[in-house]
């Protein structure tokens, strides 16, 4: 009798880590195998004059993607910036060069560092608005994103 229970028992808790560990594999299936844009967001700024968007860029995939493209319907001219500083300590802005982004890693675009610029804007855009913005990848094709627009 007392082998039948410690059996039971031993069985029991397989069968609950078992049914933990799926629904564990479900969520972290979601960002697997694709690319995925999280945590965007847009500076306020008035129409006709720049605007930057930040965000996070996840390759859940087994092989690296270029990022080709950016668009916006809210800017005349969108692409992707990076900040620099020279050897006199002066920080400035260039265009990115390739943005490829490894299997199973993220590109942060934040400020100081990789940026999305939203040239000539169409309108203003205040704390509230969001921003379409459109991305196209060699691998995975287009992405859509709404990029809410906030003062951080």
């Amino acid at each position: 009798m007392k082998y039948f229970l410690n059996t039971l028992f031993v069985l029991t808790l397989a069968c609950l880590f078992s049914a933990c560990s799926s629904q564990q594999a479900k969520k972290d299936n979601k960002t697997a195998n694709k690319i995925s844009i999280k945590k965007s967001w847009v500076r306020p700024a008035n129409q006709g004059t720049n605007s930057a968007a930040y965000l996070t860029i996840t390759n859940g995939t087994a092989q690296a993607d270029t990022l080709l493209n950016v668009a916006s319907t809210a800017a005349d001219m969108v692409g992707v910036h990076e900040t620099y500083r020279n050897e006199q300590g002066m920080t400035g802005m260039k265009e990115a060069e390739t943005i490829i982004i490894q299997p199973d890693s993220s590109l942060i675009l934040e400020p100081g560092g990789y940026h999305i610029m939203l040239m000539d804007l169409e309108k203003t855009l205040q704390e509230g608005d969001s921003v379409q913005i459109f991305f196209n990848f060699a691998v995975s094709g287009e992405k859509r994103i709404k990029a809410p627009v906030k003062n951080l």
